[in-house]
């Protein structure tokens, strides 16, 4: 039995989008990544990944593959420890981060 991924082996020539959006009231953050990765999906051969917190009934209908990080308020490193860790396995070429800075 052959294991599947949900994403291919990196060869020369293809490129990697992660898209982090951060959702603490609402979905406005993952709203706005998931349009951009569908236009991009429809313009080009762009292998996207969603980082994400909260929202997984919200992006699940849209076939894009995605990793949910813990909430940060309950974190115990966590958060880092699986961000780091993706970064190390799917080695985007860009990655966009969608949220709100709390300046309080």
């Amino acid at each position: 039995m052959t294991p599947k991924f949900w994403f291919s082996p990196k060869r020369p020539g293809d490129k990697r989008m992660l898209l982090h959006a951060l959702n603490h009231r609402t979905l406005g953050h993952l709203n706005r990544t998931i349009t951009v990765a569908q236009w991009l999906r429809s313009v080009t051969n762009l292998q996207t990944l969603f980082l994400i917190e909260g929202g997984h009934r919200f992006i699940q209908p849209t076939g894009f593959p995605w990793i949910e990080n813990p909430n940060r308020q309950s974190d115990n490193g966590y958060c880092e420890l699986i961000t780091e860790s993706l970064l190390n396995v799917f080695r985007p070429d860009l990655a966009v981060h969608d949220t709100v800075i709390n300046h309080t």
